[in-house]
């Protein structure tokens, strides 16, 4: 009988040590996490009590009433390098020359150079004037969408051979039409140029 008793034993302890390691890793899992994946909200009492035997009640999460935190954390905020700029509004450009048509060939030819000191008029959503550079060049900046009109202002001893187009300039001569759209508020106007013959050429 005693020999049954024993092999009974030493049959049974490879059952037996198998549930004590399963124990070990139950109570090994975090008790904030649910078998399924979810947070726990409360805290168990085996994890409470285990805590504080340790002495190891904040380094598990306790807060003062001796309770588990399960309570998840929001993530930090990013670096100041991460941020994204504000957004600017972006606003159109009409370019431009005023030059000596030398051979009155109604466009700019080879040579031909630029004539500074020539008022260059927009009239629209935003106005004003400008005087062309050393170089004959001119621009507006700064348009905000809408329709606008490039006029030049005569002088004495000159007559207008580009544009050909009358756009309406008080002035009667010629000038350019350009619409900035508002989905493309961005957009450069170049090549807005003024043919001037000199009478008596």
């Amino acid at each position: 009988m005693r020999i049954l008793k024993v092999l009974f034993f030493l049959a049974a302890l490879p059952i037996m040590a198998a549930a004590q390691s399963a124990q070990g890793q139950a109570q090994r899992r975090d008790p904030c996490t649910l078998p399924e994946g979810g947070v726990r909200r409360g805290a168990p009492a085996d994890a409470t009590a285990r805590a504080q035997s340790s002495g190891q009640g904040q380094k598990s999460g306790l807060n003062q009433d001796r309770s588990v935190n399960c309570t998840p954390t929001a993530p930090p905020p990013p670096p100041p390098g991460d941020e994204l700029p504000p957004p600017t509004s972006e606003t159109a450009e009409i370019q431009g020359t005023a030059f000596g048509d030398v051979d009155v060939s109604f466009t700019r030819s080879a040579g031909e150079t630029g004539l500074a000191g020539w008022t260059i008029t927009l009239s629209g959503p935003v106005s004003g004037s400008t005087v062309t550079d050393a170089d004959g060049n001119y621009s507006f900046i700064g348009l905000t969408p809408g329709t606008y009109v490039i006029c030049e202002d005569p002088q004495i001893g000159w007559w207008q051979s580009a544009p050909m187009d009358d756009v309406g300039c008080a002035s009667g001569m010629g000038g350019y039409t350009r619409v900035v759209s508002p989905d493309a508020p961005g957009v450069i106007f170049r090549g807005n140029d003024f043919g001037n013959v000199l009478i008596g050429f």
